[in-house]
């Protein structure tokens, strides 16, 4: 028996076009949807980084900060440094005068110097160690205090060779020198005659050290 077809010949070829049509329909909200997703996840990230940079450009301004305090600190020590250079320098001159005006005021009228030489010497004082290790109720070894400075004792080192009318003179003026209480180790190495157009006086050698960390008189 013939089958007989009643629907017209467009029908079929347009329920595949609407078929096709709600596919893409669909595929289209598939895709806006990700699309929407997309820019959700990417502004997020975008965020996100934009944080971290500003973290990361708050670091790096703190320790552009802390190395500009840095080259400051640096630059005072590097002044200081400078300066206890200068000081040291015109320490030694001070006291070299000091010498030379303490010298004036005990020499006699009569005599006279030949020569003065003298030189500084820093000696660091030795420290008893620390006790070490201590051990605590709990039976745990803890280290004991850190150790200290270094001390150290400042001498001006004095050799003077001059020359004087008698020994009384002469005598009176290693006197002189052992009164003053900032002078130490005073001891004359050697004497003798000295002839000066017809006149006779005695030449001499002094030894003496003068103390630096007393600034006493």
């Amino acid at each position: 028996m013939r089958e007989l077809e009643f629907l017209p010949e467009w029908y079929p070829q347009t329920r595949r076009r609407r078929a096709m049509v709600m596919a893409q329909g669909w595929m289209l909200v598939a895709l806006v949807v990700g699309l929407g997703l997309w820019t959700i996840l990417s502004s997020r990230s975008v965020r996100k980084d934009q944080a971290q940079l500003a973290h990361l450009s708050g670091e790096l301004s703190r320790s552009r900060e802390e190395l500009a305090q840095l080259d400051e600190l640096l630059a005072l020590e590097k002044q200081l440094a400078k300066q206890e250079q200068i000081l040291a320098k015109v320490g030694s001159h001070v006291e070299a005068a000091r010498l030379l005006a303490t010298l004036d005021e005990v020499m006699p009228p009569e005599m006279a110097l030949v020569s003065l030489s003298f030189e500084t010497e820093d000696r660091v004082i030795p420290v008893a160690p620390a006790t070490g290790w201590r051990i605590g109720r709990a039976a745990a070894a803890t280290p004991s205090q850190p150790p200290a400075d270094p001390v150290y004792d400042r001498r001006l080192k004095a050799r003077l060779v001059g020359v004087a009318p008698s020994d009384v003179d002469l005598a009176n003026f290693l006197a002189e020198l052992q009164r003053k209480r900032f002078f130490e180790s005073v001891a004359m190495t050697w004497s003798k005659d000295r002839s000066d157009q017809g006149h006779l006086m005695r030449e001499f050698e002094v030894l003496f050290s003068m103390d630096l960390n007393d600034q006493g008189g």
